[in-house]
This record gives structure tokens, sequence and C-alpha cells, in this order.
């Protein structure tokens, strides 16, 4: 088994580098499997930091809250996305933890409005 580390190498995306932390492949009988650098058709994994859907809902719905004339606009029932994007929120509240404290608390505020 190949870990996920680092290596000394990086791969740059517009102009950004990033850390390669391995190589998986593409070929379809071992698609995604780790390989080693030099393994036919190898693919670097890059270390690049990704939002949790418990943030993207999060901030989903702090969107609407903060500005639902854009949404409305393109004719979206913002009270009904807002009520779902709530109960989606209250159902993994224990993926919470991603969020910074200024984050929690307000969620938490919100979801504990509407639920009183």
């Amino acid at each position: 088994m190949i870990e996920n580390k680092t290596t000394n190498e990086k791969y740059t995306i517009n102009g950004k580098d990033f850390d390669i932390i391995g190589y998986v492949s593409p070929n379809a009988c071992d698609k995604g499997a780790r390989v080693e650098k030099d393994y036919p058709g190898a693919v670097p994994l890059l270390n690049i930091k990704m939002m949790s859907d418990f943030k993207w809902q999060y901030l989903s719905l702090m969107s609407r809250i903060e500005g639902p004339e854009g949404y409305e606009s393109r004719g979206e029932d913002v009270p009904a996305v807002i009520e779902k994007l709530k109960q989606w929120l209250r159902e993994h509240i224990d993926c919470i933890g991603d969020l910074k404290p200024e984050e929690q608390q307000k969620i938490n505020a919100v979801l504990n409005e509407s639920a009183a």
C-alpha cells in the first residue's frame, strides 16, 4: 500500500503550486488505485483543500438569508429553499466541526430560531 504523503514535487494549476501527495491510476482495471510515479498512465494526486458538504450548505443558506433578492430574481422559492437547507443542516449537524467558531454560533442561532 502506498501512503498519502507529500513529496517534494509540485503540480501547477492556473499559476498556483500544489503538493503532489501520491499517484493514482486512471486505468479501468485498477481505477483510483495508488501507484508508483512511473506506473503507466499514473496521474498525480494533489493536496487541494476541499470544502465540506456541510460548509457548502451553510454558505448556501447564509447567502439566501443575507441576499434573497438575487435568488428570487431567478424564480427561486427562497423561503422553501431556506427551509430545505435548514433541514439538511439539522440532519448533518454532527459535521459542524469544519466551521469557524463564529460560523458555528451563527448556524446554531439560525437553526434554533426556526425550531422554536
